[in-house]
């Protein structure tokens, strides 16, 4: 409102002399913009001991949200600062409230098969704060409400209160769609005028197109064991302290059907090493062609895909690993050592293999490894991997654990099961030289193979890094284990129409416009560059795309490039 504020400055000591005392004012307020100026000097007269700076908010007519001015002393030859040195006043808006709703947990998204997870919108109060109110809520975008997600008509806000958050939740379904976003906004209602919108926040599809098989293994019996070559590493040559659970019953944990079950089986792999007490250890199992008693070698481009639940240990020592590999020889045992000395002496790797960390403890998070075997006795990191404290928008906690960073990571605690049951989709793909790892159809990061590792059998393990013995609860449950065939990218038809050119092209991944870029030259050998006219869409999720490109009365040639 207009009421003004008044600042009061006392002196002590002599107070004959006439003192000029100089000060600063800082806050959310504006001087000069949202109270009228304040020069930053004050003159005490000959003989007073108090002496008074009044502060009048300016009105603008819009409605904003309580801001404040603070005036602090800045001593002086000519006198010390006593305390207290400050003082704050607030504006309070009396105008009629604006309601504005934005986005308020990067990266924006939610992944639609996990119902626990959720995008989070702020709505924030502008204007008058002294009345209770009711705002209505209005949503848009290209998911459909309370079909794809769940909606909150309204909210309260109380006397006094500027925001409230809201988290939407996902609603899942079966059809392979593209990424779908979700807006608020407020809606018209008494009381309040309508402020901004929010922006779009993404429901990323978990659905895949149809697969081409080439092996699998949804553990639904004991002799499934007979699909893998299980090899293990420790420092404890005498010790197989690991353990392959085939066919097991993670209902026992709590723990309901993994995604991609279609007869709602609780059967499947169990996976943990060091419990009793053998030091760091790594098991690999490589997938194996059981009828022609030998190991799978798989190229070109494929993906090995897996539904994973991955548990956290309750308490402390909770840093253990996933590991995720392909293009492996099978005939070594992929894991790493964090304790002094690392692996023993003499050890190889080979392949390429993600580590993935159940706890963001910062050592070593997400990271990709391979040969050759470092000067201290580890599997080279290929690059700095990613951090879990990037992703906490992704793998948020609730659902997932806290871990170090409050998420992150895409592990759940055992004790939680009942309450926030996650599995995460995972997937290691090898496209035109161009490995990837991916959870819950995210991409965590890429790298260009430079090395020889380009075909091979894939792996799942896990790994203990470090020689303490860790939660007898932490493990990971997969479950629908396979390999499929991932077709190339690849222009179905070109066509012209009205100054455009149409290249339809086809992707067996339902990946967004996003990732793909049309790159054109004017001979067909290149230089290729980058169309930035191009506009890029989605046909059919999962199957085709089409770019759409000015073109002139020159010759053009056109590649498409997957990012």
């Amino acid at each position: 409102g207009s009421t003004p504020a008044v600042f009061t400055l006392t002196r002590v000591g002599d107070t004959v002399p006439v003192l000029t005392v100089t000060y600063l004012m800082s806050g959310t307020a504006t001087n000069g913009t949202d109270y009228t100026t304040l020069s930053g000097t004050v003159t005490f007269k000959s003989g007073d001991s108090t002496t008074n700076i009044t502060f009048t908010p300016l009105s603008d007519g819009a409605a904003e949200t309580t801001e404040t001015g603070t005036l602090a002393l800045v001593g002086s030859v000519n006198y010390s600062v006593g305390s207290p040195s400050s003082a704050t006043v607030a504006i309070v808006d009396t105008t009629t409230p604006a309601i504005d709703v934005t986005n308020s947990l990067l990266p924006f998204v939610v992944f639609e098969q996990t119902t626990n997870d959720y995008a989070r919108f702020r709505v924030t109060r502008r204007g008058d704060t002294n009345v209770a109110l009711t705002v209505n809520l209005a949503y848009s975008g290209s998911a459909t409400p309370d079909v794809d997600y769940v909606t909150i008509p309204a909210i309260q806000f109380d006397l006094g209160q500027t925001t409230s958050n809201i988290l939407i939740h996902p609603i899942d379904d079966s059809i392979v769609e593209t990424n779908e976003t979700i807006i608020v906004s407020a809606a018209a209602g008494s009381g309040y005028i309508v402020g901004a919108g929010s922006g779009p926040s993404f429901i990323v599809d978990d659905d895949v197109p149809a697969e081409t098989v080439l092996f699998s293994d949804d553990f639904n019996t004991t002799d499934s064991s007979t699909n893998w070559v299980a090899l293990f590493g420790s420092t404890n040559s005498t010790y197989l302290d690991y353990t392959a659970t085939f066919a097991y019953d993670y209902s026992a944990l709590a723990i309901p059907p993994a995604p991609h079950t279609t007869d709602a089986s609780t059967l499947g792999l169990r996976m943990t090493v060091n419990k009793g007490g053998g030091g760091a250890a790594g098991l690999n199992l490589y997938a194996s062609n059981s009828l022609a008693s030998a190991l799978y070698n798989f190229s070109g481009n494929y993906a090995l895909r897996a539904d994973m639940f991955f548990i956290a240990g309750n308490g402390s020592l909770t840093t253990e690993y996933v590991l995720l590999g392909i293009n492996h020889s099978g005939t070594k045992t992929n894991w790493f050592r964090n304790t002094a000395g690392n692996v023993p002496a003499g050890w190889t790797f080979d392949g390429l293999f993600y580590g993935i960390e159940a706890d963001g403890a910062a050592l070593g998070d997400y990271v990709l490894y391979s040969s050759p075997t470092t000067a201290g006795n580890n599997p080279t990191a290929l690059t700095p991997g990613r951090s879990a404290s990037t992703l906490t928008g992704v793998f948020k906690s609730p659902p997932y654990n806290a871990g170090a960073v409050a998420g992150g990571a895409p592990a759940n605690y055992l004790g939680f099961a009942t309450l926030s049951p996650c599995w995460v989709q995972a997937e290691v793909s090898q496209i035109s030289g161009v490995v990837t790892l991916k959870l819950n159809n995210t991409a965590i990061f890429s790298w260009s193979i430079t090395n020889s590792y380009t075909n091979g059998t894939p792996m799942i393990g896990y790994c203990d890094a470090f020689d303490s013995v860790g939660p007898a609860d932490a493990q990971v449950i997969y479950d629908n284990v396979r390999v499929v065939q991932l077709d190339t990218l690849k222009f179905t038809s070109i066509t012209t129409n009205a100054g455009n050119a149409i290249l339809d092209f086809s992707w067996p991944l339902n990946d967004p416009p996003s990732v793909f870029s049309l790159q054109s030259a004017a001979d067909v050998l290149g230089p290729y560059v980058d169309d930035l006219s191009a506009v890029i869409s989605v046909v059919s999720p999962g199957s085709s795309y089409r770019a759409v490109t000015p073109v002139s009365g020159s010759t053009r040639f056109y590649r498409l490039r997957h990012l």
